[in-house]
């Protein structure tokens, strides 16, 4: 969180000096202690988000593949004036941590044709545009690359 904090008070500073360096690190390290005294975050937890944020980085380039492939898939489907046939289907994930099945229902939301309704004890229910899709959710990719996520410490 230290870095995220640091690299947005730098972007939002518009320029990079060492008064504006420093003075971004005082302010990233006040909320961080800000955040361990007062919302459930400890040093541990940032240890191991810094660890997955290599993996976290890999995913979110294989989501922006994944919506730029939907996009596609759904913009055939509204131009090719085929009957769609709406559905929606209820799983329930292996995913064990709940920021994991979060993940998971946002991303199934970002990708264009999908909408996530209901996250509830590892329980999704998502309303496809077509039936086709609904097959393609439980067991997917998406969920195997996040569950890789879970694991790595």
């Amino acid at each position: 969180m230290f870095i995220l904090l640091w690299l947005f008070f730098v972007l939002l500073s518009g320029r990079l000096t060492l008064e504006i360096a420093l003075f971004g690190a005082a302010v990233a390290g006040l909320a961080l202690l800000f955040a361990c005294r007062y919302a459930d975050w400890s040093l541990k937890r940032e240890k191991e988000f810094l660890l997955r944020l290599p993996r976290l980085l890999v995913y979110g380039l294989y989501l922006l593949k994944e919506i730029a492939k939907a996009n596609l898939t759904t913009l055939r489907r509204v131009y090719s004036r085929h009957e769609v046939e709406p559905a929606i289907v209820t799983f329930r994930t292996p995913l064990k941590q709940e920021w994991a099945r979060v993940l998971l229902a946002n991303s199934i939301t970002l990708t264009p044709g999908t909408i996530t309704l209901l996250l509830k004890d590892g329980e999704l229910t998502v309303h496809c545009l077509d039936r086709s899709d609904a097959g393609s959710l439980e067991g997917s990719d998406m969920e195997a690359r996040i569950a890789k996520l879970e694991d790595a410490k």
